[in-house]
């Protein structure tokens, strides 16, 4: 029989410029709606008894939009990231980065990395961040870990690639929602997801409420998972 709550549910967070857009609001107005959106959700999956959830906040793509748009988004970092990541560590939540930090500003990394330092030893629930995330290059860093200690070729299992992604040690997503009704996954955790429940709706995220949230888990718990067998 399945679990009624999925472990790990992964969300893909779009639809923020749109919004802006629909209500004739700059970009960014949309993107400081969507960071809004994630601590609710985040306490939501923790108290159903969610183990770990991942938002899809920046691609690494994202990084070559026009340069004022890219400097307002790191401005939202800079703000909302911090007081977040600190009430969410209250709620003895574990802060996990996810994507390549080195593409950011050293404060910004900074302020991501504190906060994956002070509640690495919080046991309530994880919560991935992916930050400049791009799926291929998670993989490709997680190879050159392993061939950085030394094991390469046929020495190379899908074990071991797992325990140098991002998400070592964590579940891999039993459910992935999309917002903004688009229906592709981006290249958002594709290992990890390989048999993951993807349910798409055409709520844009800045509108996505925690009520949305509960409905994407009744349909998921609608589904028959078979896992290929």
């Amino acid at each position: 029989m399945e679990a009624l709550v999925p472990t790990h549910v992964a969300l893909i967070m779009d639809g923020n410029r749109r919004w802006a857009k629909k209500r004739n609001l700059p970009p960014i107005e949309g993107h400081k709606m969507g960071e809004k959106r994630i601590e609710p959700v985040a306490l939501r999956c923790k108290e159903l008894g969610v183990l770990a959830v991942s938002f899809y906040t920046l691609s690494r793509e994202n990084l070559n939009r026009p340069r004022g748009e890219v400097e307002a988004l790191l401005d939202v970092l800079r703000v909302g990231a911090g007081p977040m990541l600190k009430r969410l560590a209250e709620e003895d939540i574990r802060f996990v980065p996810l994507g390549n930090l080195l593409l950011f500003p050293q404060d910004i990394c900074d302020i991501l990395l504190d906060a994956a330092g002070i509640t690495c030893h919080n046991e309530g629930m994880i919560v991935n961040l992916a930050l400049a995330y791009d799926g291929r290059d998670e993989i490709v860093r997680a190879v050159g870990k392993l061939n950085a200690g030394g094991i390469t070729g046929d020495a190379i299992t899908e074990e071991l690639i797992s325990s140098k992604l991002d998400t070592a040690g964590q579940p891999d997503p039993d459910l992935v929602i999309r917002t903004g009704g688009r229906s592709r996954l981006s290249g958002y955790l594709p290992w990890q997801t390989v048999y993951s429940e993807i349910y798409f709706t055409s709520v844009l995220w800045p509108d996505f409420m925690v009520e949305d949230f509960d409905q994407a888990l009744k349909w998921y718990r609608e589904q028959v998972r078979t896992f290929g067998k």
